[in-house]
């Protein structure tokens, strides 16, 4: 079923976990274990071509288990970031500046692929060819596009990693905590 080479990378794999364990043990930086690692993953791939089928499914496994955890993360984080603030005077600092360093951002990105374009003359001789069997997507018209940003269902949004609507979900669920924290303390003074 598996080749020797494959139960040989497997195991040189988990040697190395288990040297990759004893470092974390020494307490040894996260980040230089994440080198380490990494290069060891290089190693093994160079070694074991086409025959890491049992140590492959070691990164899969952590990498559902990253995609898992980043949007409970994001959500979580937002919410809290945004409790934190004194007031909503703050927050509305923060989001206006937020805004304007993305909108600069957006801006100075579309300039420079303009000007690449133009210089490297991008298309210029390409030939697009039809397919029949190629279907057209259809494009959400503004108002669609706008409901789409506020969420439906935040499980189905977390599945679909959709993160924008359950960014502004957290966000108003943090602004509402701010504001009702100023009510409160407003009522007590």
């Amino acid at each position: 079923m598996f080749t020797i080479n494959a139960i040989s990378a497997l195991g040189i794999t988990l040697i190395l976990f288990g040297f990759l364990y004893y470092l974390a043990k020494r307490r040894v930086n996260f980040g230089i274990r994440t080198l380490i690692a990494m290069l060891f993953g290089i190693l093994i791939g160079l070694v074991f071509q086409g025959q890491v089928d049992l140590v492959r499914i070691f990164g899969q496994i952590y990498t559902r288990l990253i995609s898992a955890i980043v949007v409970p993360l994001i959500f979580i984080s937002v919410i809290a970031s945004i409790i934190k603030l004194e007031n909503t005077a703050k927050l509305k600092s923060i989001g206006l500046g937020s805004i304007f360093w993305l909108s600069l951002n957006t801006l100075i990105a579309a300039i420079l692929g303009v000007l690449v374009s133009k210089l490297f003359k991008l298309g210029v001789g390409v030939t697009i060819l039809e397919n029949a069997e190629a279907s057209t997507a259809t494009v959400p018209t503004l108002l669609e596009t706008i409901l789409n940003l506020f969420l439906r269902n935040i499980f189905a949004h977390a599945a679909n990693q959709e993160i924008i609507p359950l960014l502004i979900f957290a966000l108003m669920i943090g602004f509402t905590f701010v504001k009702l924290r100023e009510r409160i303390d407003r009522k007590s003074t």
